[in-house]
């Protein structure tokens, strides 16, 4: 009896040891970025979200994501140019009157690679992003900041972002593809 005390007590002490060892930071919103970009007949239309919190998870030594959750306050968006931004705040882009806010919660991470769920505009759809963990360095103050930069895309249409006016001479206004360029800055715990 004492021995399986034993090691249900070693085993207890394994685990706990290696949760404390792993690290995790809050999303600091003053050194984090979320951008994303739309091509059009000119180039891309380039825009960011002002607000947004999130978690990131990492392994025991620092070297890997495990888990991440991201929201953003769909209402915070900026093109720098006050009509279009009032534009992409209405139904036919962000609907932020109805859906405030867009969710992406991790679900399968490999080395590099992150597919989980985004939900926007009241729908639910499987994204991958490939992501690169940078070197967790002193801050400053100190501190330890950790730093992941996620890339991919996603279409605007499976999310139901139809709206799309032919031009003049042929052609859309907009393709199909929307670039999602994030990094998220914070401190470890």
């Amino acid at each position: 009896m004492r021995k399986k005390i034993l090691i249900v007590l070693f085993l207890l002490l394994l685990l706990s040891t290696g949760q404390a060892l792993a690290g995790s930071f809050d999303v600091d919103p003053r050194y984090s970025t979320v951008m994303f970009k739309l091509k059009n007949p000119s180039g891309h239309l380039v825009g960011f979200f002002g607000r947004f919190e999130g978690t990131v998870g990492l392994n025991e030594d620092n070297s890997r994501v495990v888990n991440l959750k991201a929201i953003v306050d769909t209402a915070s968006v900026s093109t720098a140019q006050s009509q279009r931004d009032r534009d992409l705040l209405g139904d036919d882009f962000l609907a932020v009157k109805k859906y405030q806010t867009a969710i992406f919660t991790a679900k399968k991470i490999l080395d590099g690679q992150l597919t989980g769920d985004l939900t926007f505009r009241g729908k639910t759809k499987e994204i991958t992003l490939t992501y690169v963990l940078g070197e967790a360095t002193p801050d400053l103050s100190g501190q330890k900041v950790a730093a992941v930069l996620l890339q991919g895309k996603v279409s605007r249409k499976d999310f139901g972002i139809n709206f799309n006016p032919k031009l003049e001479g042929g052609g859309l206004l907009f393709g199909d593809e929307v670039g999602l360029v994030v990094e998220l800055r914070g401190v470890l715990k």
